[in-house]
């Protein structure tokens, strides 16, 4: 399982990179909602990252400066590989959520969700992109292991 879950971190990071890459190539002709959007899904990544390790928590949905997205992305993975290393995936991480109700979930769950997450709202900005007349790109997992 966390070979497994070792290629979909490697996937979302190479990406990840890329959305940084386009942001960063398109600047003030990206669509309005789609750096709040993409830091949304860093700050998601980071906040699960938070709950396993024990770490001070982003906000859900502070905005970063394009600048700063690439670092955001490094230290996410670093810390998920770190989960990856150090943690027992079948055990329960227990968590208050932002609206400040407990839950506990499988650690492997909560990776599985983070993946997920992402891939969504990825989506979302590269529909995004195309409705604004930029090029989007293929992020799907069957594209990435084809390169």
């Amino acid at each position: 399982m966390k070979a497994l879950f070792e290629k979909l971190y490697t996937f979302q990071r190479h990406y990840n990179l890329q959305m940084v890459d386009h942001f960063e190539f398109y600047g003030a002709a990206v669509p309005e909602r789609d750096v709040p959007l993409f830091s949304h899904v860093l700050n998601a990544h980071q906040i699960w990252n938070a709950r396993i390790l024990g770490l001070e928590p982003f906000k859900v949905f502070d905005v970063h400066p394009v600048a700063a997205m690439r670092q955001i992305v490094e230290d996410n993975h670093k810390n998920s590989l770190r989960i990856l290393e150090e943690c027992d995936l079948s055990q329960r991480c227990h968590y208050r959520n932002s609206q400040g109700k407990d839950f506990s979930n499988l650690i492997e769950e909560i990776l599985f969700h983070v993946v997920n997450h992402t891939t969504y709202h990825r989506g979302q900005i590269m529909s995004d992109f195309r409705k604004a007349s930029l090029e989007p790109f293929a992020s799907d997992y069957s594209t990435y292991t084809r390169q």
